[in-house]
């Protein structure tokens, strides 16, 4: 039997999961109806498209199905509607819910007891996975992301589900813990930064612990084989009182054993008050990793791009475009919020852009095709100067500036170059 609970930081539909997913579906005993909640982003104008994406990224990454257990706003749905939303998630044994806003999730979902329709899933065989906004529904206490963030409403955080107390964990779970979207400006801790996380903190009852998950990392809670484990390119963090002590991806506790990291008085040293954006050598692995793979990916093949385009090598050009349109069409189904498929579209232009430029004028090394007709003129220059013919000698270097060569006379012999590069 598979009993686990498995809380994503963010990639939840990107390349960098594919593995979790498979690996849980293979667990899980026939047939388990999966599910996708799209209440997290139920509000949105395209719910539609995002869950058909989600929906094709299973299908397409994962070879399963899955549907989605419809509830985006309880207000306007139907009676027959609701029920059929909780016995889905009665029947189904791999229950998903990823991007949105955590606080609408949370006035749909208290409506309908989601916490205990949850922990009846506790006693079967399972896999909740929850991310990004929807993880963040899952602990005692919630972050409302899009009020703070976009809004400017002051640091307060609201009661969250509190499902993860029926395993015995007091937390508060922040996705997208190392983000650096802001740039300039401190986005990690899923947007709030260093200035408002210690409000938020210090709100917290104080048996309440911190576990933030990194961008496209997981934290899996196996219930059957009493073990934590970290999977995924970044880290996770236990932060409490103000003090964070880190964990890599493959690190595996007993269930035991991380209840009592989380209870620990001090977890670690004291967090560091400044932000320092730059400083990219020495860069931890969870900074590392909070740079989209898709956006490290581009950035690579945007330089391998250019290494073929200066290098006049055709057939390198043309591979990394081909690269290009397979890294973006991996990603295609992600239902990721920022702006990397733009990114690598408008990346794909330009390269597409540049070969075509490149096309008009020919890829081949204009010195090797006009080099046996310079070779020829200045050879009968040096014929007319070996016969003191100068003026002759002179109107063939003249002629010769004309149409873009540069003719430089040396105490060894001639040498040209192509005026225009």
């Amino acid at each position: 039997m598979t009993k686990k609970i498995v809380l994503l930081g963010s990639g939840e539909t990107a390349p960098t999961m594919v593995k979790v997913h498979r690996s849980i579906f293979s667990e899980l005993d026939q047939p388990y109806g999966a599910v996708m909640l799209d209440t997290p982003f139920g509000f949105q104008a395209n719910a539609e498209e995002i869950a058909a994406k989600a929906a094709d990224y299973f299908r397409v990454s994962i070879s399963e199905k899955i549907e989605v257990a419809s509830l985006k706003n309880f207000e306007t749905a139907s009676a027959y509607e609701i029920e059929k939303f909780k016995e889905k998630i009665a029947s189904s044994k791999y229950i998903f819910a990823g991007p949105g806003s955590p606080t609408y999730a949370l006035r749909q979902w208290e409506r309908v007891d989601l916490a205990s329709l949850l922990e009846k899933k506790l006693s079967t065989d399972f896999a909740i996975v929850f991310s990004s906004a929807a993880v963040l529904t899952l602990g005692r206490y919630t972050i409302p992301v899009y009020e703070i963030y976009k809004v400017g409403e002051e640091p307060q955080l609201r009661d969250g589900l509190n499902f993860l107390a029926a395993i015995g964990l007091d937390v508060l779970v922040i996705p997208h813990y190392n983000n650096q979207e802001g740039g300039s400006h401190d986005t990690r801790y899923c947007y709030m930064g260093e200035d408002r996380l210690p409000i938020l903190e210090s709100q917290m009852d104080t048996s309440t612990s911190i576990v933030g998950i990194d961008e496209h990392t997981g934290l899996i809670i196996d219930l059957e084989e009493d073990q934590v484990s970290i999977v995924g390119i970044g880290t996770v963090t236990i932060r409490k009182g103000g003090h964070s002590a880190t964990y890599l991806s493959g690190e595996i506790f007993t269930l035991d054993k991380f209840k009592s990291l989380l209870h620990a008085e001090n977890t670690g040293d004291s967090i560091d008050q400044t932000f320092q954006i730059e400083a990219q050598p020495e860069m931890s692995k969870s900074v590392e990793a909070a740079i989209s793979p898709l956006r490290k990916a581009l950035v690579e093949l945007a330089d391998e791009f250019e290494a073929g385009y200066t290098g006049k090598d055709a057939s390198k050009a043309l591979d990394t475009i081909l690269k290009i349109e397979d890294e973006l069409e991996q990603w295609r189904a992600d239902t990721l919020q920022s702006d990397d498929l733009t990114f690598g579209r408008s990346l794909l232009r330009t390269c597409i852009t540049r070969l075509g430029q490149w096309l008009e004028v020919g890829s081949v090394d204009r010195s090797s095709v006009i080099a046996p007709f310079v070779d020829t003129l200045l050879n009968l220059r040096a014929n007319f100067r070996d016969e003191r013919r100068f003026s002759d000698a002179d109107s063939v270097r003249d002629h010769l500036i004309g149409a873009g060569i540069e003719v430089k006379d040396h105490p060894t012999g001639t040498s040209w170059t192509i005026i225009s590069e």
